[in-house]
């Protein structure tokens, strides 16, 4: 897969996979509210400090590495490649997913503590495309490399607006 189509293609699983639980959070009756019970979402902001920044961007590596370490398990075979696929494709569908159900039930009232996850879906955007482009030619350490650093500077600047620049307590 071509590095343009494989991005276009994860842009669009992930745009997907981001407005359609909003949609139909926001749409159902009675779901928007299932969901804030669920959530239960404060929306009174935090107290902005480092130790809260590196807590967020441990958390968000976490999720972002998971496609990062699937496309080292494409030389390993066609097994490992269909298990690596479907451990990423759950992870990120999850976690994508719900954010749009947060945005569906919360509404405008969420966007101020959202600035960050353009950078955050970004981060998460890389390693799907370094897991889509190695599928069919392998990853170089430099290739794997660059993403790697790119991710980490990403969520680092992504924790840093999360902790500072959202609404504060």
């Amino acid at each position: 897969m071509t590095l343009p189509r494989a991005t276009a293609l994860i842009a669009l699983a992930l745009c997907t996979t981001l407005l359609g639980p909003a949609v139909l959070v926001a749409a159902a009756p009675g779901l928007a509210e299932a969901v804030r019970d669920e959530l239960r979402f404060e929306l009174a902001g935090h107290a902005g400090s480092g130790p809260v920044a590196w807590s967020i961007f441990q958390n968000n590596l976490r999720v972002c590495m998971v496609p990062v370490l699937a496309a080292l398990m494409a030389p390993l075979g066609w097994i490992a490649r269909v298990i690596a696929n479907g451990v990423t494709t759950v992870v990120v569908a999850a976690n994508v997913a719900l954010i749009g159900a947060a945005g569906g039930a919360y509404g405008t009232r969420l966007l101020p503590f959202l600035p960050h996850l353009p950078l955050e879906m970004l981060a998460l955007g890389c390693g799907c495309v370094l897991l889509a482009c190695s599928q069919r030619r392998g990853s170089s350490i430099g290739a794997l490399g660059r993403v790697c650093l790119a991710i980490a500077v990403l969520l680092a600047a992504g924790a840093g607006i999360e902790t500072y620049l959202t609404p504060q307590r």
